[in-house]
């Protein structure tokens, strides 16, 4: 949502430059269950990056000891629009994680 209201410049300024310092352009926290260990996930998400490479994740938490990856194999399943391929080390892992798109 965005609200069109009128700022001092000074802090208009601020929030320009403050914006403009993010390393990141758009962002998502996800919650996903993973139901078996080391199996391809589709994680639906409404980010669309130019480049799915440009699409970072971190795991926020976690209701067990897990980490989240994706295959970097020859033979990976390729990211597309709506939807990242993520993988849990541990079954039935409930998480949170950040999706985060980099700045072009």
């Amino acid at each position: 949502m965005e609200l069109d209201i009128a700022l001092n410049p000074a802090l208009a300024d601020f929030f320009r430059q403050f914006e403009e310092s993010s390393p990141t352009r758009q962002f998502e926290y996800v919650d996903h269950t993973f139901g078996t260990a080391d199996a391809d996930r589709d994680i639906r998400t409404i980010l669309r990056p130019t480049n799915p490479d440009d699409l970072d994740y971190v795991l926020v938490r976690a209701d067990r000891s897990t980490n989240i990856y994706h295959d970097q194999s020859a033979t990976r399943k390729v990211w597309g629009k709506g939807y990242v391929i993520l993988r849990s080390s541990a079954a039935n892992a409930v998480c949170k994680i950040l999706l985060t798109v980099r700045r072009d």
